[in-house]
């Protein structure tokens, strides 16, 4: 399912045909890293968010 997003948003914005009817304007490597910079930071947070939710758990059943 996300590779078949992925592929459908990449054609989206790399065809010039697909991206005319969208509205939408090409993405500069720059946009890609914040992109995904912003993608890999929610991962890390909430997974960080998990863990202390675990060890809270954990604490307070015993």
């Amino acid at each position: 399912m996300l590779g078949g997003a992925l592929v459908f948003l990449a054609f989206v914005l790399y065809l010039p045909v697909l991206r005319h009817l969208f509205r939408f304007s090409i993405l500069h490597p720059i946009d890609l890293a914040i992109c995904l910079t912003a993608g890999v930071f929610s991962i890390f947070w909430f997974e960080q968010l998990k863990i202390l939710h675990k060890r809270k758990l954990a604490s307070t059943s015993h």
